[in-house]
């Protein structure tokens, strides 16, 4: 991944993909959590392959794609067409394609700019929760996305805490959204050498363009209600 969806933390993708050439391995990211957050160049990567989702920037769900290396093996998993140089048959989406090429344009524009007003927003977040509850550990790194908050409440049960915001109205997530439902610690937790106890009690907090300073404060004023009945 260039960037990891739990944590925030941009991967050394750059790195890999060389350790991987030397060997003749074909090197493949996921973009998806790092597309219109960072900028990053495809060929300055190094990588055969590159995938992006729309959704994460904007765009209509069940849109994304996939850059390819010139001269990098492709096998398509849909056969039929001539459509997109025979590597996938069937009408293209019109539709998803435009929203995506659109709100990449508009993702992209002062994306700087948005990215220093996130990091701020986070680190108001981050400085509240602390003042509200000593005992939070954030999990970071010094390159993550400003986008993405993980805190593990030491001493709670992060399934339980997360119940209690979403019938205060917060949307937030214990692990991803692609293990949405499971039980299991996140492997990319235990990954962090985080004990079973420290896992079970992380929550992702995120932001986006259209979350505002006010509402950083009212999700901290909803956190310590919440906070004050699990005592």
């Amino acid at each position: 991944m260039l960037a990891n969806n739990e944590t925030g933390f941009i991967l050394p993708v750059k790195d890999l993909a060389a350790k991987a050439k030397e060997k003749d391995i074909p090197f493949h990211t996921d973009a998806v959590c790092a597309t219109a957050k960072v900028l990053y160049n495809f060929k300055d990567l190094g990588v055969d392959y590159l995938s992006f989702s729309s959704h994460k920037f904007g765009g209509l769900k069940g849109s994304g794609g996939i850059l390819c290396r010139q001269g990098s093996m492709i096998k398509p998993m849909i056969l039929g067409g001539p459509h997109e140089a025979e590597k996938r048959a069937g009408t293209e989406n019109v539709v998803g394609i435009a929203s995506t090429a659109f709100a990449l344009e508009v993702s992209l524009h002062n994306l700087e700019k948005e990215r220093v007003r996130q990091a701020i927003l986070r680190e108001n977040v981050k400085k509240g929760i602390k003042e509200i509850y000593p005992e939070v550990v954030f999990t970071e790194s010094a390159t993550q996305l400003p986008q993405t908050l993980n805190a593990w409440f030491v001493g709670l049960n992060g399934t339980l805490l997360l119940t209690n915001l979403d019938l205060v109205g917060v949307s937030a997530s214990y692990g991803s959204a692609c293990a949405s439902g499971a039980l299991e610690v996140s492997k990319v937790l235990k990954n962090l050498k985080l004990k079973i106890q420290e896992a079970q009690a992380a929550l992702r907090i995120s932001f986006g363009r259209s979350t505002s300073e006010e509402d950083g404060q009212e999700f901290l004023k909803r956190l310590q209600m919440v906070l004050g009945r699990m005592e």
